[in-house]
């Protein structure tokens, strides 16, 4: 089985963005293949096994989130800077500042 979800969470309020996420998380750690495309790099960045990061329609980066979103990464691609932290055993990710 295979679940592709285009931007899941656009839109929904925090509570359901968290919803939404552990549900396809869920069904991961069940064997389906989840693909999610999205632009919140914090949900990606807690809830995806493997990231993968496109620029211009090339594949960039790929990875664990602290690999694929890399500061380098984050500066080259979205040209931001992040913080990052870790907070109960996940990372944490949060666009910060433009550079």
């Amino acid at each position: 089985p295979v679940i592709l979800a285009d931007e899941p969470t656009s839109s929904l309020d925090p509570r359901h963005q968290l919803d939404v996420m552990q549900t396809l998380r869920a069904a991961a750690d069940k064997g389906t293949l989840v693909i999610v495309v999205t632009h919140d790099l914090g949900l990606a960045a807690r809830f995806a096994d493997m990231i993968l990061v496109l620029s211009n329609g090339r594949l960039v980066s790929q990875g664990a989130a602290s690999e694929a979103l890399s500061e380098q990464v984050m500066a080259d691609v979205f040209r931001i800077s992040a913080y990052r932290a870790e907070y109960q055993r996940e990372a944490v990710i949060v666009p910060w500042a433009e550079i």
